[in-house]
């Protein structure tokens, strides 16, 4: 068995010939090895052809030999939608409440209302605890530039006001679009929205827009984090 350690990514255009090379170290469990494969994939023939460069034994009885990248973004935005007070989740990652001082810089809303869940769920993650209901458009708005990935957290639960389950909206982040009619249905999970975008502009904006015949939107956290 071959175990994938580590790749890099390469791209070769020559005589309008495309073809993608991707190099992994891998170590194999069969004699204690390491391999370092070359792939290469012609694109326009779908044909993949495997060769290895050399291998490098290792005895593990004396040793083991690992590699690890580590990336600290340089824009680490968290916030608990719906909070007025900071919550820690997963590994110490702490969320700012978006009603708290500091977290309502980024809230650009005329109309919403924050609601919290009077019987969560014992296993839910406090960060589901708290929601952020619009209703009318509203949105959130980072002075950032560069490539980030937007992570949107959606999970509802029953409110006397306000029906989550049934909601219907839009969302968009610098006017393209990515959640059309989004709804969460009768989910009791939650669902969690992943995204990687480039801002070219000052700021990176995400907007919340209610569907015809909905009356609300909601979210119930939002992270901004710099791509590697």
């Amino acid at each position: 068995m071959v175990r994938p350690h580590g790749f890099w990514l390469g791209m070769d255009i020559e005589l309008g010939q495309f073809s993608l090379c991707l190099l992994v170290l891998a170590f194999s469990n069969c004699g204690g090895r390491w391999l370092l494969i070359l792939l290469e994939m012609d694109v326009s023939t779908a044909i993949i052809r495997t060769s290895t460069i050399f291998s490098l034994y290792i005895s593990f009885s004396l040793f083991s030999f690992s590699i690890a990248f580590a990336f600290s973004p340089a824009v680490h935005y968290l916030l608990d939608c719906g909070s007025t007070k900071p919550t820690t989740v997963d590994n110490n990652r702490r969320f700012t409440g978006d009603s708290s001082d500091s977290g309502s810089q980024f809230l650009k809303s005329s109309r919403s209302i924050f609601l919290r869940n009077s019987n969560p769920s014992p296993d839910s993650s406090p960060l589901y605890h708290a929601v952020r209901v619009f209703t009318r458009p509203s949105k959130y708005a980072f002075e950032i530039r560069g490539t980030h990935v937007v992570r949107l957290h959606f999970r509802p639960f029953d409110s006397s006001n306000f029906n989550t389950y049934d909601s219907k909206f839009h969302v968009s982040v610098n006017g393209y679009l990515l959640l059309y009619n989004f709804t969460v249905g009768k989910s009791q999970a939650p669902i969690i929205k992943d995204y990687v975008i480039w801002v070219d502009a000052e700021e990176l904006v995400i907007t919340f827009v209610l569907s015809e015949k909905s009356e609300i939107a909601f979210v119930n956290a939002i992270e901004v984090i710099s791509a590697p």
